[in-house]
């Protein structure tokens, strides 16, 4: 090779690797600025989620010179009553939908159940429990949706029940 064709491919690598640099700079920027809107956006979300138990303090429990009754709850049923869930439902009755453990029963056992009720939660409809409509829920994240359907599917247990604690 002669020296102006090493000259020529001497600038055409230094261009090549210019433009890597840029683009991984780029990508290490807009890396960054995903990361920074995550964090703002589902911060508090992720301390708060760092259990699958929350505590609610029952304020018929005060003065705080006696125990404390904390309710221990399910994150599901929290994420539930946080939601609109218990305008229709309730864990043992019938309100305007079916109660919580009608649709444990119907679909025990059933191992698409989990897919299936997310979708109709999320699109809502009507015609499995009778002609009423369940409203959609599209703003429902997914992973808060299947905590939820699996609370409404697992058996009732012991922790859902008032625990006392004593007070600080």
């Amino acid at each position: 090779m002669t020296s102006d064709t090493n000259t020529i491919l001497d600038k055409y690598f230094d261009q090549i690797a210019v433009s890597v640099a840029i683009g991984v700079c780029f990508l290490v920027i807009g890396s960054l600025v995903n990361l920074i809107v995550i964090a703002k956006q589902y911060g508090n979300e992720l301390t708060e989620r760092s259990t699958s138990w929350e505590r609610t303090i029952d304020p018929a429990s005060k003065p705080l010179d006696r125990p404390v009754v904390v309710n221990m709850v399910p994150r599901g049923e929290s994420l539930m009553r946080r939601s609109d869930c218990f305008s229709c439902h309730k864990m043992n009755e019938r309100v305007l939908g079916p109660a919580f453990h009608e649709v444990a029963q119907k679909y025990s056992g059933d191992s698409g159940a989990l897919e299936l009720l997310m979708n109709k939660v999320k699109v809502g409809g009507s015609g499995t429990w009778g002609p009423i409509a369940m409203n959609p829920h599209p703003s429902l994240s997914e992973r808060d949706l299947r905590e939820m359907i699996r609370t409404i599917l697992s058996p009732p247990t012991e922790n859902t029940d008032k625990k006392t604690a004593s007070g600080p």
